[in-house]
């Protein structure tokens, strides 16, 4: 049942919290969230509604990244451009 995609792994841990994305071409196609869940609706519907992060891809694959941070800052700066796309 592991199933490792076509794509690159970002990931970055803090303290106990832990965010593992798969990166494709200009989506992200899958994600891990361990510890706070608060990113996890915003990856959701980026996952889901297949995003283009292009702007941020090099951002988030950067050594020591902080993810969370860059996701948060890309969904509030679009949410309002893909917000007819969330359920």
């Amino acid at each position: 049942w592991r199933y490792m995609p076509d794509a690159v792994v970002a990931q970055t841990n803090h303290n106990s919290d832990r965010l593992r994305l798969y990166i494709r071409q200009n989506t992200i196609v899958g994600a891990l969230v361990m510890g706070r869940q608060d990113i996890s609706r915003p990856l959701q519907h980026l996952i889901r509604s297949k995003i283009d992060i292009s702007a941020v891809r090099s951002a988030l694959l950067a050594p020591e990244a902080d993810l969370t941070a860059i996701i948060q800052q890309f969904w509030q700066e679009h949410y309002h451009q893909y917000a007819f796309k969330i359920p």
